[in-house]
């Protein structure tokens, strides 16, 4: 027989567990929302650096960019950090927001 009372002491745990979770969660967003702004301010000053704009001109610039091309702006200011940094091609949705040469395609 089952002691009496022992299935509502899981119950505190098993929701604490819960909430540790649902924390963990919020705090691996927060991280990545962190990330994703410390790119977009690197892609609104090499905007800002390209096209010679103030830095509002340049936030307007990758929303339109990120619009046009239906890619996220956080998406968008990644391609351009990695373009920065020598480690991927860039998007055309990069090279659109700096003003590089299109890529031709070819048949």
């Amino acid at each position: 027989m089952a002691a009496r009372g022992t299935g509502g002491a899981r119950e505190p745990i098993t929701a604490s567990l819960h909430e540790l979770d649902t924390l963990r969660a919020h705090a691996s967003r927060l991280e990545q929302a962190l990330d994703s702004r410390a790119d977009i301010d690197r892609a609104i000053g090499m905007v800002m650096l390209v096209r010679q704009v103030d830095a509002d001109t340049a936030w307007r610039v990758l929303v339109r960019v990120s619009q046009d091309t239906n890619t996220k702006v956080r998406t968008l200011a990644a391609a351009m950090r990695d373009v920065a940094a020598g480690s991927a091609p860039a998007t055309d949705a990069a090279r659109r927001a700096l003003r590089l040469p299109t890529r031709r395609r070819t048949p």
